[in-house]
């Protein structure tokens, strides 16, 4: 029995949103913003050095380096917002979505692609990798919508009040912190 996809669930379900009752602030835009800035690393990694008419161009010392920084950058991004916003065990569980889902997704893209290929060869391989992208793309949807909720802070507020007299004047400050 595999593992990998039965933890991706106790930890969807475990890590899932808070429940209406609880008010919370979603901060999952700032994820998604983390995920495209990897997938442009990514995108410059894999283009041409001629302007991008060579695809996947990646054996270049320097496009490696582009690549491994765009991957970097999409599994532990997701982690450092979290991390940024006080959130340890969301954090773990991303880094844990974002190598689980894109790891089952290949598989399931290759298993998919080796009947309708009629054996093997660079069809699977092409089935492989298209599960791989959508791999990736569900692990960053589920970090932002299930793991990007913090407990809502009551709003910062400061009055100042000044109020003439006949003899002077009344000065005030409050505030709720």
């Amino acid at each position: 029995m595999r593992l990998g996809p039965l933890l991706f669930v106790l930890a969807s379900l475990f890590l899932a949103a808070p429940a209406a009752a609880e008010e919370t602030r979603w901060y999952g835009w700032q994820t998604l913003a983390v995920d495209a800035a990897a997938t442009a690393i990514i995108v410059t990694s894999v283009s041409g050095q001629d302007g991008g008419s060579r695809a996947l161009d990646i054996g270049t010392g320097s496009g490696k380096m582009i690549l491994g920084l765009g991957i970097g950058s999409y599994a532990l991004g997701g982690a450092a917002v979290h991390l940024a916003h006080g959130q340890p065990f969301k954090a773990i569980a991303s880094v844990g979505v974002r190598a689980v889902s894109p790891a089952v997704m290949t598989g399931a893209g290759m298993l998919v692609a080796i009947p309708a290929c009629g054996g093997g060869g660079y069809c699977a391989l092409a089935g492989a990798f298209f599960g791989m992208i959508a791999g990736a793309f569900v692990g960053s949807l589920v970090d932002a919508a299930a793991f990007a909720h913090e407990p809502a802070r009551p709003a910062k507020v400061i009055s100042v009040g000044l109020e003439p007299t006949r003899g002077g004047a009344t000065a005030g400050i409050s505030g709720s912190f």
